[in-house]
């Protein structure tokens, strides 16, 4: 599989230098960044996914303790935000 990537003159400068200077290929170098920082973005994801949840649980708790007034404002009621971490 071929993949085209745009980069900034001075990274793609800075990489195709590194892969001369150590006998490496451009490719190589783009799998070991990947495999660095696949991790990362993985556990990046997962994080958000968790504190996704966590925000929709708080929310739900809220619309509990929502009202509405005459003027079509919201007001929260006095236990909105008990047991909220």
């Amino acid at each position: 599989m071929k993949l085209s990537i745009s980069l900034p003159d001075a990274l793609a400068r800075e990489v195709k230098s590194l892969a001369t200077q150590n006998d490496r290929t451009l490719s190589w170098y783009f799998q070991q960044a990947w495999l660095i920082a696949r991790e990362s973005l993985f556990t990046t994801d997962k994080d958000l996914d968790k504190q996704h949840k966590k925000a929709m649980k708080r929310l739900k708790k809220l619309r509990g303790s929502l009202k509405k007034t005459e003027q079509n404002s919201i007001t929260l009621a006095k236990n909105a935000f008990k047991n909220v971490d």
